[in-house]
Formats: C-alpha cells, sequence, structure tokens
C-alpha cells in the first residue's frame, strides 16, 4: 500500500461541498463532505487505515488508488509507493 504525505491545505465548508486549497501547488477543488473527509483522515492515518475508516463511516468502501491519483494530480498529496523488498537475511 503507499503512503501519502500531505501538503499543507485548508478546508472550507461552502453549501453542500468543502472547498479544499493549496497554497503551494496553487490548487483549490470542491469535495464532496465525505471526500474531504477522506482527505483528512489521510493526514492522520495509514492509507489503508484511512479507505477502511471510510467504508466503516459511509458504508461502502472507497476506489483509494484513484482518490489518491486524483488529489495528488490536484497538488494536494504527494503518493509514494512503499517497498516491501527488503533484503532477507541468513
Amino acid at each position: 500500500m503507499p503512503s501519502v504525505e500531505m501538503r499543507q491545505l485548508t478546508f472550507l465548508e461552502e453549501g453542500d461541498g468543502v472547498v479544499v486549497g493549496c497554497a503551494e501547488s496553487d490548487a483549490y477543488a470542491v469535495l464532496p463532505p465525505d471526500g474531504a473527509a477522506l482527505l483528512r483522515l489521510l493526514g492522520e492515518l495509514p492509507v489503508d487505515e484511512a479507505a477502511a475508516r471510510y467504508a466503516r463511516t459511509y458504508g461502502e468502501p472507497v476506489d483509494i488508488h484513484d482518490f489518491l491519483e486524483a488529489m495528488a494530480d490536484l497538488g494536494f498529496i504527494e503518493v509514494r509507493e512503499d517497498s516491501h523488498d527488503e533484503p532477507s537475511h541468513p
């Protein structure tokens, strides 16, 4: 499972959505409340735990890889693929 490095983000509830902004990348997007909640969870939990909590809270699974790709494209996060290929020791 990849890991995530969050950028400094601002969240502003507006109407039926949440405006998320990143001054560093000068990017802004309006996300549904559950998407903004998942983005916040990614700042607090490992990716797999954030996805599991989302599923428990909202009653449906999230395509976490698509979500990560979309947030990375916006410049809100940096995704790092974790390497589990550690050298074996005798």
